[in-house]
């Protein structure tokens, strides 16, 4: 038996009064999806077969009249992601990339989505003060979502806070997960990072957080047990 996976949660980042929600969990835009319109087995490689086409960033700043801030993020189909914020002085700044491909099930036919995702993380993050509230933070979520916005599957990758210490490092991570499609339905599946940084007047913080080498194996196949329900939608 099949079960689609609904977990809700988020990370806050709380400073100077300020709180802000868990980066990625929805997509500002959707790519057109990779089709799946045969009821028969199925494996596909990527970024081998085809590059990722979920390849978002975005990065806002915004300094204390005394401070900098600094932010910037990348996102490629080849696998890798960067997001880098900085603040000196007092300010806020926040950054995020979303790496990832959508399917769709265009069978008359529930489809069997086995997921398998690897991939390298590197994270830092440090404030200057050693100051008791989380001035900086670096995420990283692993998420499978449809077209309407409901939690298929999700996976924590990383969350570092600096109210717990200057930290750095690099995780290997796999996840592997399974989906089930029914005809007409989509599943966006991708990674986001993000670092957000909120620091007062006179305060200082950095982070990063790096993607690289994702890969995902994805084996379709018909589900065992459920007939077919006619012709699938767009």
């Amino acid at each position: 038996m099949f079960t689609r996976i609904a977990l809700l949660s988020s990370v806050l980042l709380v400073a100077g009064g300020c709180a802000g929600a868990e980066y990625g969990a929805e997509l500002r835009k959707r790519p057109e999806p990779l089709a799946l319109d045969r009821p028969e087995n199925r494996s596909l490689r990527l970024p081998g077969d085809t590059p990722f086409t979920i390849t978002l960033k975005e990065a806002t700043e915004k300094a204390e009249l005394t401070g900098t801030a600094d932010a910037d993020a990348t996102a490629d189909g080849d696998g890798s992601g960067m997001a880098r914020a900085e603040v000196s002085q007092g300010g806020t700044a926040s950054s995020g990339f979303q790496v990832g491909h959508a399917l769709r099930n265009q069978t008359s036919r529930h489809m069997q989505v086995e997921v398998a995702a690897r991939m390298k993380l590197t994270f830092e993050v440090g404030d200057a003060d050693e100051d008791p509230l989380p001035l900086a933070g670096a995420f990283a979520t692993l998420y499978a979502r449809d077209n309407q916005n409901r939690t298929l599957a999700r996976h924590t990758l990383l969350a570092h806070q600096s109210d717990v210490g200057d930290a750095s490092g690099t995780e290997d991570k796999t996840v592997s997960f399974d989906l089930l499609l029914g005809p007409g339905e989509t599943a966006n599946i991708y990674v986001a990072g993000n670092v957000q940084i909120n620091a007062e007047e006179g305060k200082s913080a950095a982070g990063s957080v790096t993607l690289e080498g994702l890969e995902m194996k994805i084996q379709v196949q018909p589900a065992p047990g459920i007939e077919a329900t006619g012709d699938a939608g767009a």
